[in-house]
């Protein structure tokens, strides 16, 4: 990892410490922009540092849900590999699933189907 950041570590402002977790106005953290943005290699060094896979920011949103909105399939797979939730629900009352199959996205929506449940919003669902 070194060799991708050459920078001196006695630098005061590369030697600072920074909450990884920061939020933004509204909630977010730097890992739900990073979904937002499909920053691929953003989100695999955030998870890296320690951000929280399951941070609940705006509109109660998980970077799941920002990835099953705005993410590639490789985005979606990273955080359910690190344990993100398939189950958190937003301000909506949607699930990431929901959110993905909104965008229209398949191959994502398949991800995120948990035991054949879609989920509560979605009719010929399980219960």
């Amino acid at each position: 990892m070194a060799e991708m950041f050459p920078f001196d570590q006695n630098d005061p402002f590369v030697a600072k410490e920074i909450d990884i977790n920061a939020r933004i106005p509204g909630g977010d953290t730097p890992l739900h922009l990073a979904c937002q943005w499909d920053d691929q290699l953003a989100i695999r060094l955030l998870i890296e540092a320690g951000a929280e896979v399951n941070a609940v920011g705006d509109m109660e949103s998980t970077p799941l849900h920002e990835a099953a909105m705005f993410a590639s399939r490789e985005a979606v797979e990273l955080l359910l590999s690190c344990g993100a939730s398939k189950a958190s629900v937003n301000t909506f009352g949607m699930t990431p699933l929901e959110m993905s199959l909104k965008r229209g996205i398949g191959e994502i929506s398949e991800l995120l189907v948990i035991d054949g449940v879609v989920g509560p919003n979605l009719s010929g669902t399980k219960q």
